[in-house]
C-alpha cells in the first residue's frame, strides 16, 4: 500500500510539473517567406511559405530542408488549383500517409 501511494504521488507530481510545457517545434528561421531557397536551411521547425505568383500558401513541419510531418497547403483563387486545400502528412515535399484534400466546391 505504501508503494502504491508513493507511485501515485510521484505520478501526480510529474503531471502537475509538466503542465504548460509545450512540445511544439520552433518557427523556422526566416519564416514566413516567399523564397523557397531558404528551405534548405530549415530543420526540425515549422515554416510558412507563400508564393504570390502561383497562389500557393503552405505551413508545414520541416526536416532536412523538406516538408516532413504535418502540414497544410492551400491555393488562392488565382491559382490553377483555386480553392483546393490539403491538410495532412508530408514526406520529402510530397503528400504522404493520412490527409484530407478538399476541393473548391467543398467536396472531399
Amino acid at each position: 500500500m505504501k508503494n502504491l501511494i508513493t507511485t501515485l504521488c510521484l505520478t501526480i507530481a510529474v503531471l502537475l510539473g509538466s503542465m504548460g510545457v509545450s512540445f511544439a517545434l520552433p518557427e523556422c528561421e526566416g519564416s514566413p517567406t516567399e523564397d523557397k531557397s531558404v528551405w534548405g536551411q530549415w530543420h526540425k521547425c515549422v515554416g510558412t511559405y507563400f508564393n504570390k505568383a502561383n497562389g500557393v500558401h503552405l505551413i508545414s513541419e520541416f526536416k532536412d530542408g523538406k516538408m516532413n510531418g504535418q502540414g497544410t497547403t492551400s491555393y488562392s483563387p488565382s491559382s490553377k488549383w483555386a480553392g483546393q486545400k490539403h491538410v495532412g502528412e508530408y514526406r520529402d515535399d510530397k503528400r504522404s500517409g493520412q490527409g484530407t484534400l478538399t476541393f473548391a466546391n467543398g467536396k472531399i
